[in-house]
């Protein structure tokens, strides 16, 4: 469990958006960029949570996402990501101009314990403290653990949690963490493998809002076979050219019938042989679905609003899809 206050206020669901919840595609797609949350949020969603979950230091700010802020009011909009082990300043700036918007001298800032950016030369005219000195060298410290961590969850495709933490600890000796620990985290049904880092949006893994700074640990997490969920989530991990993803853009290509859809699905996924499930409900409160996929829930078709993934004890894939097709159309 990460303390880093963007993931756990933001919470599982804004993690599922940011892999799965892939936009309809257009002609351009966004460069991707070592990218934790590559989110655009209303601040008001995350400012103001309590910074007593961390304690001071460069090691907490360079284990924790950065916010790129579209002005110098932090009430506004923020976008907030890995800085992958570059200057802040400078990830916003090519966040900016992925955005369009224009070109202004950006000030990097300590704000609640994590790493703000906006337009402006002066941390104090926003009540903040600028960076300390050796940032840089405590980015540099995170970013080493993490490859080093990455290469060795990448040398075999399902690491057994105890193996795994096992590797992790004599990491963090060699490297001088001291006071640190590795712990694992809770049994998942359906999740058969340990994972420390986490797909940073690019095909790299870090471990940027992974560490728990509060407590000093590591912890071991379950997942799915790293191939498996290559596969599905894509490269990145963050959906873009995963089989969801497809699934989910076919299904809105013509008008289907729940039962239509699960055909669709078991072509889709037929070279996984899973065992497949559905669960067919309305799209949720608040919410749209963009492009085709909106037009054709809106007209009363099915479409494919997510697939959850586990793995079975005979190691068999399990796919439960969920169905999204408004209120009493038939079947």
């Amino acid at each position: 469990m990460s303390n880093i206050r963007f993931l756990n206020e933001l919470g599982d669901n804004l993690e599922a958006a940011a892999r799965r919840n892939t936009p309809e595609p257009s002609g351009r797609r966004r460069k991707r960029r070592r990218l934790a949350l590559a989110l655009t949020v209303a601040v008001a969603a995350i400012t103001g949570i309590a910074a007593a979950n961390m304690f001071g230091g460069s090691g907490e700010l360079a284990a924790s996402s950065i916010g790129c802020y579209e002005t110098d009011d932090l009430g506004g909009n923020v976008t907030v990501l890995d800085a992958g082990g570059e200057p802040p300043v400078r990830v916003c700036e090519e966040v900016r101009a992925e955005q369009g918007l224009p070109s202004e001298r950006l000030v990097a800032c300590v704000q609640n314990e994590t790493v703000a950016v906006f337009p402006g030369t002066d941390c104090s005219q926003a009540g903040l403290e600028p960076l300390p000195r050796d940032y840089g060298q405590a980015v540099a410290k995170v970013e080493r653990l993490g490859r080093s961590i990455s290469r060795i969850e990448a040398s075999m495709d399902c690491f057994p949690p105890g193996t795994l933490a096992e590797k992790a600890r004599e990491t963090l000796n060699r490297q001088g963490w001291e006071g640190w620990e590795v712990v694992i985290g809770p049994n998942r049904d359906g999740y058969p493998c340990g994972q420390v880092t986490a797909p940073s949006g690019d095909g790299s893994r870090s471990v940027v809002g992974i560490l728990d700074t509060v407590n000093s640990k590591v912890v071991v997490s379950r997942g799915l076979p790293r191939s498996l969920e290559r596969e599905l989530y894509g490269k990145g991990g963050d959906g873009v050219g995963g089989a969801i993803a497809a699934a989910m853009e076919t299904s809105g290509e013509r008008c289907h019938s729940p039962a239509s859809l699960m055909r669709l699905a078991r072509d889709e996924f037929s070279y996984l042989d899973p065992n497949l499930t559905s669960r067919r409900q309305s799209l949720p409160e608040g919410t749209t679905l963009a492009g085709i996929r909106g037009r054709r829930y809106k007209a009363g078709c099915a479409v494919i609003g997510d697939v959850g993934a586990q793995v079975g004890p005979n190691r068999k894939t399990n796919l439960s899809v969920v169905i999204f097709q408004r209120p009493g159309k038939p079947g």
